[in-house]
């Protein structure tokens, strides 16, 4: 059964909404940058948006790992790692079969690696291929 109260509609290529599209005799909304199935869809199928979307996510469990190692008291490297794994691991590769080739794949990298860094402990100045390694992903 379709909900047209739900429904929403985006044509690809163009940022200009339809004209006059209806299901079920009711007018359809225009969405700019709709979800589905946990994606976020733009008119040029990029997935700037919810690169951008994944990329705040991480970064904001990225500061919940953080807090998690402190100064004062931290958890072990086994811990932070099987901690990264399941918060910011799986939220990143999440679809990413679709939006592997996309240009703004950078944004989640670049939080991936901070990941990385605070598992590992290293410094910034360590190389990005030994990241990997050093953190035992």
């Amino acid at each position: 059964m379709r909900s047209s109260v739900r429904s929403c509609g985006q044509v690809l290529g163009t940022p200009v909404p339809p004209a006059n599209c209806q299901l079920d005799g009711q007018h359809l909304r225009h969405e700019c940058h709709p979800t589905y199935l946990g994606m976020t869809l733009d008119c040029t199928l990029s997935y700037r948006e919810h690169l951008t979307k994944t990329a705040g996510k991480l970064k904001n469990r990225n500061n919940l790992l953080l807090k998690l190692a402190g100064y004062t008291w931290g958890a072990s490297a086994n811990t932070l790692r099987s901690s990264a794994l399941a918060l910011c691991y799986l939220a990143a590769e999440y679809c990413i079969p679709v939006w592997s080739h996309s240009a703004h794949t950078s944004q989640v990298d670049v939080q991936l690696n901070s990941t990385m860094h605070l598992i590992s402990g290293t410094l910034r100045s360590i190389p990005l291929p030994w990241l990997p390694v050093l953190s035992n992903i």
